[in-house]
């Protein structure tokens, strides 16, 4: 593996982290804004039409991810990692503020919803760029045996990127009256989102292209069609990888934003409750992926992939049924237990692309399975948990989900074969 000199790693992770926790702020800004979002801009005499419209728009956000990590994958196999790294980050910043002061329908009618919708495309097919390119480049920096230390910081930056959204919404709303809020206040989470891009953008200009793709570069190994090797020559791989990608796809939905509406709706708590033990659960998961990461390192990815994935499959049923007994100190240990279960996951599982696939094809392998599997279930995973609990009447039903997934994952996990 070549080195990477010229650059600290701190830094590296610094900027692909802040990227990572913008993406995760603006992915759960709309989400927290739907209900204004759907009666400003998908305005209709049923109400549950708009929402239902604004949901779709956020779904189809998810839908696009594929052609983006596609898209971006390639052109940072053929033409660099940085340079995607920084064009991905441009998109999204530039999307993040265009929403931010989009007119709304009372102002110019449909368009309003035509522009609202374009943009949310847009943002969804940087999305499919953003993680993997920021994955791959952090990966080539990151020295030999210590991935999985520098990856669980992208579970950090995720966590941080939710926390933030949620206290930034909850903070505009609370320090405006609604009307104000409905007029202009709901623009501030957006804008406040596009400087925090900004940041991270200026902090990726300065960054070097990988010693990896510089290596290819020089040696003249640049893959002529990086899409057509990797469906040709990685189809084992990619199989892997996605398993692989399963249970953390799943999660980002139903840990982050699931679990406070299960808690509300299912077990009965407030919501001013399910919240506040939904953000006690992020933060025990804060350190836990550190700590998980650094053992990984040490011990071992495989080892930790398939215990992490396997405590999922045994005990995700049985803490969605105790978090659902409306008892708030049940449901602050049986989420925090799940988190300390998943991070166990997740820690060692962010960066294995670079075991996996080589150097030529390796962003656009990473770039098209992530976002396969990110389509089919991120932007499911909240819907399914909802319908399984309506056709069976059991507050575990989200959990034996959980657990289907977990047990792809954990299957994934003993074919692996880590990286000497």
């Amino acid at each position: 593996m070549s080195k990477n000199t010229n650059q600290g790693i701190g830094f590296t992770v610094f900027a692909a982290m802040l990227g990572h926790a913008f993406e995760s702020y603006d992915f759960y800004v709309y989400a927290f804004l739907t209900t204004v979002i759907a009666e400003l801009f998908f305005p209709s005499t049923h109400p549950y039409l708009s929402l239902i419209s604004a949901m779709g728009v956020f779904a189809a956000g998810y839908l696009i991810r594929p052609l983006g990590g596609v898209f971006f994958g390639y052109l940072a196999d053929k033409h660099g990692r940085q340079k995607v790294f920084v064009a991905t980050m441009l998109l999204l910043v530039v999307v993040t503020v265009v929403m931010g002061l989009l007119p709304v329908y009372a102002q110019i009618g449909w368009w309003a919803a035509v522009f609202m919708s374009t943009l949310r495309l847009l943002q969804g097919f940087a999305f499919g760029g953003e993680f993997t390119s920021a994955l791959v480049y952090v990966n080539e920096f990151a020295p030999d045996g210590k991935e999985s230390t520098y990856g669980s910081w992208f579970m950090v930056a995720m966590a941080l990127g939710y926390l933030s959204a949620s206290f930034v919404t909850a903070m505009t709303a609370y320090l405006c009256s609604e009307e104000v809020f409905k007029q202009w206040g709901w623009r501030i989470p957006f804008l406040i989102g596009g400087f925090t891009g900004f940041i991270a953008l200026c902090c990726r200009i300065y960054l070097t292209e990988t010693a990896d793709f510089e290596a290819l570069r020089q040696s003249g190994k640049v893959a002529e069609n990086p899409l057509k090797e990797t469906l040709t020559t990685a189809k084992k791989q990619m199989a892997y990888f996605m398993g692989l990608s399963v249970l953390g796809t799943m999660d980002r939905v139903i840990f982050f934003a699931y679990i406070p509406i299960f808690l509300n709706t299912v077990g009965g708590l407030p919501l001013s409750k399910a919240t506040f033990i939904s953000v006690i659960s992020i933060l025990v998961f804060i350190p836990f992926s550190i700590l998980w990461g650094k053992l990984a390192d040490h011990y071992g990815k495989r080892f930790f992939l398939i215990l992490g994935s396997l405590c999922v499959v045994i005990s995700a049923p049985l803490l969605f049924y105790l978090a659902a007994q409306q008892n708030v100190w049940l449901s602050l240990t049986a989420t925090s237990v799940y988190a300390i279960l998943l991070s166990m996951y997740t820690a060692p599982s962010i960066l294995i692309v670079r075991d996996l696939f080589p150097s030529h094809i390796r962003s656009t392998s990473q770039s098209l399975g992530w976002n396969i599997v990110n389509s089919v279930l991120g932007g499911t995973s909240l819907i399914v948990a909802t319908l399984l609990i309506e056709l069976t009447g059991s507050s575990a039903a989200p959990g034996f989900y959980v657990a289907a997934g977990a047990l792809v994952s954990f299957i994934a996990a003993l074919a692996y074969k880590e990286y000497a």
